[in-house]
């Protein structure tokens, strides 16, 4: 109650709510009550796995999500101190505590996962640059041989065409050295 299912994915069990432990007053209804913000979800319609979206995105959006919940984090510690100026119970306090740590371990894990999403994406660009560099060099060493076939064909040309001008001079003085064997 109070807690959505992707806050408990996140922050584990929810805080009992109007149980009878709590002599605080706060319901699932109040503004008191443990609600974490809602998890994002993923970009472009929600139900892909985050393998199948770009790092940079997924980077993005956890960033975003630790975000949200230091945010929450610094919001509900507002709340409860005033809320304890109040009227404070030990089992107000325990209660406020083991949130407290839960949301203190959803941070730490967010920031680890984004950690994590920020060090892959590096490797990846890395991977992405290397990929690139090698795709000029065999770029070059493309344009390199074609332009060497060129030249030879250009060559082969031009023999052909200077054996032609010497047929069409007819009979030169100078034969080849082929056809001086054969005749």
């Amino acid at each position: 109650p109070g807690v959505t299912t992707a806050a408990r994915g996140v922050l584990g069990s929810p805080l009992p709510a109007g149980d009878g432990s709590v002599e605080s007053g706060a319901t699932a209804g109040s503004d008191l009550s443990p609600r974490p913000p809602a998890v994002a979800t993923a970009p472009g319609g929600g139900g892909s796995p985050p393998q199948q979206q770009p790092a940079g995105p997924r980077r993005r959006g956890g960033q975003q999500q630790a975000r949200q919940l230091l945010d929450y984090r610094s919001d509900y510690d507002q709340r409860w101190t005033a809320r304890f100026r109040e009227s404070g119970t030990p089992e107000l306090l325990h209660c406020h505590r083991g949130f407290g740590q839960r949301l203190d371990h959803a941070i730490g894990h967010q920031q680890t996962n984004t950690s994590h999403l920020g060090n892959r994406l590096q490797q990846a660009r890395n991977v992405l640059l290397a990929r690139e560099q090698r795709v000029a060099a065999v770029r070059k060493l493309i344009e390199r041989r074609q332009a060497e076939l060129q030249k030879i064909a250009a060559r082969h040309d031009q023999r052909n065409t200077d054996e032609a001008a010497q047929r069409a001079a007819g009979g030169s003085s100078r034969t080849h050295p082929l056809a001086a064997q054969t005749s």
